[in-house]
């Protein structure tokens, strides 16, 4: 019994140290976290942040996972709207050089002025 026991306690002690390290992993953006994006950062990139954000004419809430050149001269956003999977590439004033659905341009302008304004980047690690 004595063994169960000190296996036990060995377990919980094992499983422990593995939580604390895992939050140790998390990434925060202010109100979100690394664990709240619903798509990796792409790589192809310098930094990137994770954006709640509201599109009023849907009146839905995405959130964003955006990846950005380190001089902000391109971004690539990344979101699920209504259950299509999104992609947007575009420069600091919004134009749009790739949509993936076609259906995201005009709303990108917005949505790049409200990332540039709110949020907290983090360097993409490679």
């Amino acid at each position: 019994m004595k063994k169960f026991l000190a296996l036990i306690l060995a377990a919980m002690m094992l499983l422990t140290v593995s939580l604390a390290c895992a939050e140790e992993n998390v990434i925060s953006f202010g109100d979100l976290t690394s664990e709240d994006a619903e798509y990796d950062p792409n790589t192809d990139y310098d930094k990137w942040t994770v954006v709640e954000y509201y599109i009023e004419n849907a009146d839905a809430t995405v959130i964003i996972t955006c990846s950005a050149k380190a001089d902000d001269s391109e971004f690539n956003l990344e979101y699920s709207f209504y259950g299509d999977d999104q992609q947007v590439i575009c420069d600091k004033e919004g134009n749009v050089s790739f949509d993936k659905t076609g259906f995201m341009s005009g709303d990108t302008p917005a949505m790049i002025a409200y990332i540039l304004e709110n949020a907290v980047w983090v360097d993409i690690a490679k």
